[in-house]
């Protein structure tokens, strides 16, 4: 399967168990990669059949701006959860359509930990799937994460 790839994307986050920690936004690195059908995309070599990495870099910047967690597994979880909100599958009756993502890895890590040892980082990696499933009461099958 393809993959469309941002590495090495410095944010400022606003993440840190104690009131002092969060008070300043701290630098973070994002690495992602987003698993999706880039075929189309290849042969027509038109933006619109792909996931545009600008607008993936948009997406976690504007994450990383405006929550605040306790938690790099909780704000690494939004940052998932708004990936698949602009480019996951619709709720559709098929596989995910060429150019939607159906699974994203990421890594986010404090560049500048707050603790007493020398790291250079600290941090999670997630991966998350879209896999099909028919909510109680819902409609036709829909992907969700």
């Amino acid at each position: 399967m393809d993959r469309v790839i941002v590495k090495g994307l410095v944010v400022e986050a606003s993440v840190g168990v104690s009131d002092a920690e969060r008070a300043t936004p701290q630098r973070c690195r994002v690495d992602v990669e987003i698993t999706a059908d880039l075929e189309a995309a290849g042969t027509s070599d038109d933006l619109a059949k792909t996931i545009d990495y600008g607008q993936v870099i948009e997406t976690l910047r504007e994450v990383a701006a405006t929550q605040t967690t306790h938690l790099v597994e909780a704000l690494a979880g939004r940052m998932v959860d708004a990936l698949f909100e602009r480019f996951g599958p619709e709720r559709i009756t098929q596989p995910p359509q060429p150019g939607r993502a159906i699974a994203v890895k990421l890594r986010l890590v404090k560049l500048d930990p707050p603790i007493d040892a020398r790291v250079d980082e600290v941090g999670v990696e997630l991966e998350r799937t879209a896999t099909p499933r028919r909510p109680a009461g819902a409609g036709p099958l829909g992907f969700c994460r």
